[in-house]
């Protein structure tokens, strides 16, 4: 399903590893390592997921075992317009509450690289003369920046999970 394609590749990129398939309901893992993690779990079908990013978020070894399965019988539960959305939050919800940087400093820098360019592009056009869209682009790359160095900041301080 494309969905789910495009989910699994931005929990790869956002986690830096491979992921070969990001929601099979087969794990089997230690309680103790778990029992941290119990409390991020969401209502519903994205536990395998959330389990599966904080695992790898926090360097626990996972290992994939390959699996011969029958067709899948009846028809998937899961809805394009009304699940794609949630879980493709929850991934989202899961690398930031790890990893803030990784979700917020890319459009941080895009907007403040942007804004310099176009800054540049209206010095040259209209001398001394920026626009508030330059302006404004600069500032809220450097306040998401910001929020994004925060986040980390508070994320390094916390004690476990």
């Amino acid at each position: 399903m494309p969905a789910k394609w495009l989910i699994r590749q931005v929990a790869q990129r956002l986690t830096n590893q491979k992921i070969p398939d990001l929601n099979s309901g087969l794990r089997a893992f230690r309680r103790s390592v778990s029992l941290p993690y119990l409390r991020l779990l969401p209502p519903g079908f994205a536990c395998v997921t959330t389990i599966t990013l904080a695992f790898l978020s926090n360097q626990h070894d996972i290992r994939y075992v390959p699996i011969h399965y029958a067709k899948r019988a009846g028809v998937s539960k899961f809805h394009f317009t009304r699940d794609a959305y949630r879980y493709i939050l929850q991934v989202l919800r899961m690398v930031m509450y790890f990893d803030p940087l990784k979700v917020l400093m890319p459009p941080a820098l895009w907007l403040v690289v942007i804004g310099l360019v176009k800054g540049v592009v209206d010095m040259v056009r209209h001398p001394f003369y920026f626009p508030a869209s330059t302006v404004l682009l600069v500032v809220t790359g450097l306040l998401i920046g910001s929020l994004a160095l925060l986040s980390d900041l508070v994320v390094r301080s916390r004690d476990g999970v």
